[in-house]
């Protein structure tokens, strides 16, 4: 072939080279060393040519494993021993940003000698899909969970006590309460998180009025509270100011049903760190579905005590019933032995009376054996004296 013929054929390939929209090196097999860059690998790294030629793929890597230049290295092993391979890869350009690559590495002849080609691909926009994914899949997982604790758990402090735990993870903050509003307004506390001693003291020893705490006002005005620094929560927060509290985030949802806050569910953090938007939305929309849960709750406990109040007031009569049933046991066997012995000295009585009265016939029968007999003797007499 002439030389005029090689260079058309160099030239007609580095149009196609350099036209092609993914990133295309061309490296040494043994060693990865890249010889050749595209337009679209400077374009995707912010770099020149000559730049591209004189750095290494872990120049090009973000180096975090398993994307650095001895992961790399090993791609290139495995290309040479089983073919073609496809896989992603960790990035980053010439200032230091991240990026997510699809990668097809093969060897082929270039040029008349054996080659690694890699191309690779921009899939940010499929990462960002995917970690969309992720997270939405996340966040239904979160809510079947939520609504598995709400739906199966009927004691209210123990499904609050779940639902505290699944808001921390969530949000990614340490600490939290969850109190219920009483008929007058005032809070109970019913589960925490890394609360302090003395805020647990004072939800419990105190009657503390919506807006007298962090809780705020969002149980009347059905609307989260949240203060993203400690300078709002100190403005805001009186008590907690007066105690001292360090408090660098804090966030306050209302469990509102039928227009009604039935109770609060605060987050907080001592740290600087802080929630994304997205998961107190997420919070927010979780703490709406909790409510109705809640209420449920409370009246399946309110018919338990009314249950428990029944069967003690049952227990209160049947014992009531023995005692009384005992006393007529008692009674009966007491007119019973009382009639055995009124019976016993009746039939006395009347072995008695027939005593009495066969001796009294006897009395009598004797006594008028006497008249007759002195009668006699006073008919003798007469007879003898005539």
């Amino acid at each position: 072939m002439t030389e005029s013929a090689l260079l058309e054929n160099e030239n007609h390939f580095r149009t196609i080279f350099n036209a092609a929209n993914d990133g295309i090196f061309i490296q040494e097999i043994d060693n990865g060393t890249i010889l050749d860059a595209n337009r679209k690998i400077c374009e995707m790294f912010g770099v020149t040519l000559d730049e591209a030629l004189h750095a290494t793929v872990g120049d090009f890597s973000s180096g975090i494993a398993p994307y650095t230049q001895a992961d790399a290295m090993a791609w290139i092993r495995k290309v040479s021993l089983e073919g073609p391979q496809v896989f992603e890869w960790q990035a980053k350009d010439k200032t230091g940003q991240l990026l997510w690559l699809e990668v097809n590495m093969c060897r082929a002849a270039v040029g008349a000698v054996d080659r690694m080609v890699v191309t690779v691909r921009d899939i940010a926009e499929r990462k960002l899909a995917e970690q969309e994914l992720n997270i939405v899949n996340e966040e239904l997982r979160t809510i079947n969970r939520i609504i598995a604790t709400s739906t199966g758990v009927l004691d209210t402090k123990e499904m609050l006590d779940k639902i505290l735990i699944e808001a921390l993870k969530i949000v990614g903050l340490e600490g939290g309460t969850v109190c219920l509003v009483e008929p007058d307004d005032t809070l109970r506390l019913v589960t925490e998180r890394d609360t302090s001693a003395a805020t647990i003291l004072d939800l419990t020893t105190n009657d503390i009025k919506i807006g007298d705490c962090l809780c705020g006002n969002c149980a009347h005005d059905n609307c989260p509270l949240i203060l993203t620094n400690r300078e709002e929560v100190l403005a805001y927060a009186t008590r907690e100011a007066q105690r001292g509290e360090v408090i660098n985030f804090h966030a306050a949802f209302p469990f509102t049903i039928k227009g009604k806050s039935v109770g609060v569910l605060c987050v907080f953090s001592r740290t600087g760190k802080k929630p994304t938007e997205r998961s107190l939305k997420l919070l927010e929309t979780l703490t709406a579905q909790v409510a109705l849960a809640i209420e449920n709750a409370q009246i399946y406990g309110k018919l338990q005590q009314s249950a428990v109040e029944l069967e003690r007031r049952v227990d209160a009569r049947t014992q009531e019933l023995e005692e009384e049933l005992k006393e007529r046991l008692t009674a009966e066997e007491s007119l019973h032995a009382a009639t055995t012995e009124l019976k016993a000295k009746n039939a006395e009585l009347e072995r008695m009376n027939k005593i009495f009265i066969g001796r009294e016939l006897r009395m009598m029968e004797l006594k008028e054996r006497i008249k007759e007999l002195e009668k006699n003797a006073e008919l003798r007499n007469q007879s003898a004296s005539s």
